[in-house]
């Protein structure tokens, strides 16, 4: 969908994983999917528009081997409005950028990634 941001510095998978997001400054709480996922960052479904650079807490659920959800911040980077959708199913396609995330939280996004991609 997105092929003109494919010159990412992380590579995307296009997968689904459930994940939180949270406005910081808001009291404003998303549960959806991702659409794409890298070790840089996700993009994401929401029915709100989010200010570019806003910050927003993540909890990000992989469906590997491993039980706990990845926690960590990031920072809008875009956010566009869905044409696809008719008005009353209005949503916005938003790529976030991680920023405070555990050097070995991002390798299991790199295996995770890696392991679907050679399976």
């Amino acid at each position: 969908m997105w092929e003109t941001f494919d010159k990412r510095k992380f590579p995307r998978l296009n997968v689904k994983c459930d994940v939180l997001v949270k406005e910081q400054n808001s009291s404003d709480i998303f549960t959806t999917e991702t659409e794409n996922i890298g070790a840089g960052g996700i993009c994401v479904f929401l029915k709100k528009s989010l200010a570019s650079y806003s910050p927003v807490s993540l909890k990000l659920e992989l469906n590997d081997k491993e039980t706990q959800p990845i926690e960590c911040t990031g920072k809008v980077v875009w956010c566009i409005k869905n044409q696809t959708l008719n008005q009353d199913n209005t949503r916005f396609d938003v790529g976030i950028e991680f920023l405070s995330i555990k050097s070995e939280d991002r390798e299991r996004i790199r295996r995770f990634i890696q392991n679907r991609i050679t399976a």
